[in-house]
């Protein structure tokens, strides 16, 4: 799916970019990765809680480990998920730690401005690692001091705006980054400069 709707998208102004798909129990994930990277696909998405795996899980590490040495990006849902507040949550802050201190890969990307509903579980145990955040869904439930204390200790080189659509709507959350953020080099690296070299556009 993500090669068709890649192909589309492929000589358009405005393209849509879409990654593929990983999970855990895959048996061959040296050729699954391989086939993603070979289809000019530039990373995957995992989502620990949805697929019942705690992030440090050693499947996890092979998916990060392998990827690393693509050069492909890994996307995954941190923090608390809504929908699974009853569960243990599958990727928390001192989960990410060890993983980050395991692998090592830069092009890893914590969504939800690194752990929803965790803001300080992140800021102090891996706020200022060298992976990416990105702002999807959680800006409304933000405030403004636990937003500028993200972006000073983890730094605004770090940060990808994203949305989370249908979730969280588009306009709304650049109102909020607006109202959160004067500074206009800071908002331009989180708006799209960040992704275009995380993207290498």
């Amino acid at each position: 799916f993500a090669i068709e709707i890649n192909k589309r998208f492929e000589n358009s102004s405005k393209k849509i970019i879409s990654f593929a798909g990983i999970h855990p129990a895959i048996d061959n994930v040296e050729d699954c990765l391989k086939r993603v990277k070979d289809a000019n696909i530039l990373g995957v998405k995992i989502h620990p809680d949805y697929q019942d795996t705690f992030i440090d899980d050693e499947r996890y590490i092979k998916i990060l480990q392998v990827a690393k040495e693509l050069d492909l990006i890994v996307v995954t849902h941190a923090g608390v998920d809504s929908g699974y507040r009853d569960s243990t949550v599958k990727c928390p802050p001192e989960r990410i730690k060890k993983v980050i201190e395991k692998v090592g890969h830069k092009k890893f990307v914590l969504a939800h401005m690194g752990s929803s509903e965790m803001v300080k579980e992140f800021l102090d145990l891996v706020a200022g690692e060298d992976v990416y955040i990105d702002t999807a869904y959680v800006l409304k439930y933000l405030s403004k001091e636990d937003f500028n204390k993200i972006v000073n200790k983890h730094g605004a080189d770090k940060i990808l705006f994203a949305t989370d659509s249908p979730w969280s709507e588009i306009n709304g959350d650049i109102d909020i980054i607006e109202s959160f953020v004067k500074d206009k080099e800071i908002k331009d690296k989180i708006y799209y400069k960040n992704a275009k070299e995380l993207l290498k556009l």
